[in-house]
């Protein structure tokens, strides 16, 4: 080999190992860029108030007259429509077109302690519901349920509205939004102890939007609906970025 052939052949071993080193050095820049993640979550709260609520009042009637306690039945439901609407409540939403339930103790043949010397033998039960965009006046309706008790009308289970927010698809886009831009800004922050710079998104996921009361109370709550207008809609995001020196 002569000093041609040996040159050229250390010629090119050099830039091989020029060319290696550019590539395992990029190599390990980019592993240290997508290798290192932060986990953050994004939080976005919206207080709301609930734009329908609902009020059931079951009637109940005890007697051995059949035809006598749905007579007192009607009665008693016109007293309270009546009273519904001096309070402020529309007729239309009011509804009263609702079946009447009469329960006969003589024909349970599990109630053998059924006296009929003692015990009525006969159950009326009759309802009414209100369905209303009023919610501040069907929260405030206690005092008009209370009117009625004093006037010899028994309900039978609860006498407190339910209150509903059905207009969340509006204001979803809005705060998955505000969520993210609050996980980026968790990550800057906690990126910038370590004196890092966040990059591009690993991955990302929602969780689910719920609709709470707005601070902790006894009052009741479940999924049929809130004892509340006043409500919070709430959402988290979990993100985790790339990090890089």
């Amino acid at each position: 080999m002569n000093y041609k052939e040996a040159f050229t052949k250390g010629a090119l071993s050099a830039l091989g190992i020029i060319i290696g080193a550019y590539f395992l050095s990029n190599a390990i820049n980019n592993h240290t860029y997508y290798g290192r993640s932060i986990d953050v979550k994004g939080l976005s709260e919206r207080d709301v108030i609930a734009n329908t609520g609902a009020l059931s009042l079951d009637i109940s009637l005890a007697g051995n007259d059949v035809l006598e306690l749905n007579k007192m039945a009607a009665a008693q439901k016109q007293v309270v429509v009546e009273g519904l609407i001096k309070a402020g409540f529309k007729a239309e939403e009011i509804n009263t077109n609702l079946p009447v339930r009469v329960e006969d103790k003589m024909l349970d043949r599990y109630n053998d302690r059924f006296d009929p010397a003692k015990q009525a033998r006969y159950i009326l039960e009759t309802s009414l519901r209100v369905e209303t965009k009023d919610v501040e006046r069907l929260y405030k309706s206690s005092t008009v349920i209370n009117a009625f008790v004093s006037q010899g009308i028994i309900f039978k289970g609860s006498t407190s509205p339910v209150f509903y927010f059905d207009k969340l698809n509006k204001i979803k886009p809005e705060m998955l939004q505000e969520a993210g831009a609050n996980a980026y800004k968790s990550a800057v922050e906690l990126a910038s102890n370590t004196k890092s710079k966040v990059g591009k998104i690993k991955r990302a996921s929602q969780g689910p939007f719920s609709i709470r009361l707005r601070t902790d109370t006894s009052e009741y709550e479940s999924s049929y609906g809130k004892a509340s207008p006043y409500l919070r809609v709430r959402v988290v995001t979990n993100v985790t970025y790339f990090i890089a020196d």
